[in-house]
């Protein structure tokens, strides 16, 4: 069986969701809001033209603000 092309797109982006957020320990639940959010935008064509670790970066920053979870920027 063939996978489409959307289901690839959003395989890669759950996969690169869970990924930053493994990295920055996020929880079950923000990583959820991202990737429903990355989702969305997915589905109203939103991330043609932008970079992928952009639309995923916005997406986790997005899904932190919905739950509450502050994150800061560390150099």
């Amino acid at each position: 069986m063939q996978t489409s092309s959307a289901d690839k797109a959003l395989r890669s982006g759950h996969d690169a969701i869970r990924l930053m957020a493994d990295r920055i320990n996020l929880t079950k639940n923000v990583t959820n809001r991202a990737y429903t959010i990355f989702k969305e935008c997915y589905k109203n064509k939103c991330l043609r033209g932008r970079s992928h670790d952009a639309i995923i970066t916005t997406c986790i920053y997005a899904a932190c603000r919905d739950e509450g979870s502050d994150r800061t920027m560390k150099g």
